[in-house]
């Protein structure tokens, strides 16, 4: 493990949570990976140290893989979908298109991400025909 959160949630909306280690193999570079969460409406910077850590972490990587629920709708033009995508953009990262991950009767969001260094290749995804319905 190299990072974890140290923030103690003491009021609403909290702060985001996360993980980082370090995947190795003999015959590899390392990879970075990391899971997060960000509770909704949660402030990205302020008060948390996640996207600093984050970008520290990722300087030292070629390969990377975030897997988080930032809470930031992808499907919207939202600040926190704003955010997202700049950090994406400035940190040569790419979003795995596999598109909305929670649903209701009446809407669709593309809430959880697999992001990946820009320079590897994304030889394929997929996700289940059928969307759970929340």
């Amino acid at each position: 493990m190299l990072a974890s959160t140290k923030t103690v949630w003491n009021s609403e909306p909290g702060h985001p949570e996360y993980l980082f280690c370090e995947m190795t193999h003999p015959s590899s570079f390392p990879i970075f990976v990391a899971v997060g969460y960000r509770p909704p409406h949660a402030p990205f910077v302020a008060g948390s140290e996640f996207i600093p850590t984050l970008i520290d972490y990722m300087e030292n990587y070629s390969t990377k893989v975030i897997l988080d629920d930032f809470n930031a709708d992808q499907l919207s033009e939202s600040a926190d979908a704003l955010f997202v995508r700049s950090l994406v953009a400035e940190n040569s990262l790419q979003l795995v298109p596999h598109g909305a991950t929670h649903h209701t009767p009446s809407s669709d969001t593309w809430l959880d991400l697999c992001l990946i260094d820009q320079e590897d290749t994304l030889l394929s995804h997929w996700k289940t025909d059928v969307p759970v319905i929340d």
